[in-house]
């Protein structure tokens, strides 16, 4: 009987963590057309391990770029080399996040963005994976106070404004870590005792 409440137990909380995973995985970050997109990952606490490799990032599950131990400014990967050269900056952003820049951006790029830390030995890599989203560039509304200033360049459209200018307080990410494993793991200790 012991063992069957543990197990009730140990779904349960299995239940509770995929819930939160799931409510999180909706989120996504919307840009505008010709926009630069500015997307803020963790960095590993991990990276100053011996078995820490590189952090990489990918667009639908394809890796483009890779910043390697050691460096602070990303690569292009093999895979998308013109995507990664034309059109994203992949950098170390500050002590805890990195930035993945999207320039100029079109309803193409839409997608799966996501961040991972590699690692070598038993040590498991994280991921964390965002959404972004391209919606048509709305329209300035004209300042009716403006229109005649002779301050006024109506020759000049206003400069494209980037999304997300610093990372959030709270990411809006799934984050995949080792926690779901142990939960396995203690699960099955629990309900073999």
């Amino acid at each position: 009987m012991r063992a069957f409440s543990n197990a009730l137990v140990c779904v349960f909380v299995f239940f509770l963590q995929v819930a939160a995973v799931e409510s999180v995985s909706d989120a996504s970050q919307v840009c505008s057309t010709g926009e630069t997109a500015k997307l803020y990952y963790p960095r590993s606490v991990h990276e100053r391990r011996k078995d820490y490799r590189e952090s990489r990032a990918l667009v639908n599950n394809t890796i483009f770029a890779v910043i390697r131990k050691g460096s602070s400014n990303g690569t292009c990967a093999d895979d998308l080399v013109q995507f990664c050269q034309l059109k994203t900056d992949f950098n170390i952003w500050n002590s805890t996040h990195l930035i993945l820049m999207i320039k100029h951006t079109t309803f193409n790029d839409s997608g799966e963005y996501a961040v991972e830390h590699v690692f070598g030995g038993l040590t498991n890599h994280e991921k964390t994976i965002k959404f972004l989203k391209i919606e048509e560039k709305r329209a300035t509304p004209i300042d009716p106070s403006q229109e005649f200033s002779p301050n006024s360049n109506p020759g000049n459209s206003p400069e494209p404004s980037s999304t997300s200018s610093r990372p959030p307080a709270t990411s809006g990410a799934i984050s995949f870590s080792a926690g779901v494993k142990l939960l396995v793991i203690l699960c099955v200790l629990l309900i073999k005792g």
